[in-house]
């Protein structure tokens, strides 16, 4: 493995710097470059060697670093895979004002999110910058997961994961899996230290008994919403669809877990949907298995 690590400002460069110091077992490159004017030199580190799959993190200080045509070249970089950090919150703030730039972020959709207010569009937003990413370097498959703020009730951030393999969404549903849970334990933790200090009365409870959260709840419901009626209408507009492509797509939501695609097939066996090429005795399909869900027009 090799790492290329880069950061702008000269003082946490140092920082960055002498932590790489100390790593003995594998090849770690700082760089005091600004991420913005140096893509073509991350994009020559990345093909320096052969048959490497180059994997780019993004967690910039603002959203300029992120508008598509800069990160294009990046993007692009096949195979290889990318994680972005796309700061939502600083985005809506800032959204309507003018002369921030956000065309080259959003491009087209600006106008219509501009019009958007709340919740919907922050999801919008999401949604169509995941669009982007994927259009822009070719990815079969994008993941998105917010993250809550740990004092407020509200999404702090949003990654944008993109893969061009099955394989990477697996992995990442995996990550999510735990992800969460952590979020909602920390928030909790954070809910129970501030309560404690408003009333100085503590509680013989865990945190999590006093926990209260909305948004991701919320957000969570009408994800399983769209998935199940994105994946209908992909069942439905197809002669048959190859399992692994119908759990690659809803998976892809945030926040929809492989029990929820099985229990929406359970439901709808008994009616118009049926399995194709399954084993004797199996009920649900499996993936890599050249299995397929048909639904039975009447």
């Amino acid at each position: 493995m090799r790492c290329l690590l880069i950061e702008k400002d000269p003082e946490p460069f140092q920082k960055l710097q002498q932590f790489c110091r100390t790593i003995t077992d594998l090849e770690v490159t700082p760089q005091n470059w600004d991420f913005s004017a140096r893509i073509s030199d991350v994009v020559r580190f990345a093909r320096a060697r052969s048959k490497s799959f180059p994997f780019i993190f993004i967690d910039p200080t603002g959203w300029e670093p992120l508008a598509i045509e800069l990160i294009t070249p990046v993007l692009r970089l096949e195979p290889g895979e990318v994680l972005i950090n796309l700061m939502t919150s600083w985005i809506r703030r800032f959204l309507s004002v003018e002369g921030k730039h956000f065309e080259r972020l959003l491009g087209s959709d600006l106008p219509r999110l501009r019009q958007l207010r709340g919740e919907e569009q922050e999801e919008e937003l999401v949604r169509s910058y995941a669009d982007k990413v994927a259009k822009a370097g070719n990815f079969k498959y994008v993941c998105t997961l917010p993250v809550l703020k740990p004092d407020q009730d509200a999404f702090h951030f949003h990654m944008i994961y993109a893969t061009r393999h099955i394989r990477g969404v697996e992995v990442f549903k995996q990550t999510e899996k735990s992800v969460i849970p952590f979020m909602h334990e920390t928030r909790a933790k954070a809910q129970e230290r501030r309560r404690v200090a408003d009333s100085g009365q503590y509680s013989l409870l865990p945190a999590e008994a006093h926990y209260r959260e909305r948004r991701f709840t919320e957000f969570q419901l009408r994800n399983l919403e769209i998935a199940k009626r994105e994946l209908i209408e992909m069942i439905q507009d197809s002669e048959q669809v190859l399992y692994d492509d119908a759990w690659a797509k809803v998976m892809q939501h945030s926040a929809v877990i492989e029990n929820d695609l099985r229990e929406w097939l359970t439901e709808w066996k008994s009616g118009q949907l049926t399995f194709v090429n399954l084993d004797p005795g199996q009920k649900l399909p499996r993936k890599q298995a050249g299995q397929y869900l048909k639904w039975i027009k009447k």
